[in-house]
């Protein structure tokens, strides 16, 4: 495909699985079974100069490909905060990226027309600690992912993070496994998640 002059819709399909496969093969270094099982613990892989704007738009590019062939009127966004830095260190790329995944495949199960919109912005975040300097001010990144789909009942919102737990009633695929092993991942990068419903 690459090497026959292809069209242009023919070279984005061959982008998408060119980052698909590169990304699938960085999951599965990163996650091994027993880490999604329980049975061990979860060691971020961080790394220096990490490039946020292309790792969102890695993101929303295997994003779109999960709606290839489907045809749903769905827009994927990006919304990045002037205040983000464009290169970050000491950054676990391939958990984030698996986070935003995460929840944009989430999102697309239960969006059937509207948008789903990937948003990176800067926080501060105080930390309290023993000592003299009581509290801490650390700089950090906030990834959210909003969509326009059925949304949540609030009666199973406390339920989003357990293990094996899926909060809708329809079987749309999935194991149970994706919040919970991003709650874990983030714990152990000293990192929160949590969920706004907006009505």
């Amino acid at each position: 495909l690459a090497d026959t002059g292809s069209s242009s819709e023919a070279a984005d399909v061959l982008l998408l699985l060119t980052v698909s496969v590169s990304w699938q093969s960085q999951l599965i270094d990163s996650v091994s079974n027993e880490q999604l099982l329980g049975n061990a613990s979860f060691e971020p892989s961080y790394c220096d100069n990490v490039n946020i704007q292309q790792l969102v738009a890695e993101c929303l590019m295997i994003g779109k490909g999960y709606y290839f062939g489907g045809g749903l009127p769905v827009k994927l966004i990006c919304e990045l905060s002037a205040e983000v830095p464009r290169l970050v260190n000491h950054f676990e790329s391939v958990w984030v990226k698996r986070f935003i995944l995460n929840l944009v495949s989430n999102a697309i199960k239960f969006t059937l027309e509207g948008t789903i919109t990937i948003s990176v912005k800067r926080v501060y975040i105080v930390r309290s600690q023993a000592g003299p300097k009581s509290d801490v001010r650390e700089d950090g990144l906030c990834f959210s992912v909003a969509d326009t789909g059925s949304g949540i009942p609030e009666h199973k919102v406390n339920r989003l993070f357990r293990k094996f737990s899926q909060v809708h009633d329809e079987n749309r695929g999935g194991t149970g496994l994706g919040l919970w092993s991003m709650k874990k991942m983030l714990q152990a990068m000293n990192g929160q998640c949590g969920h706004i419903q907006n009505h």
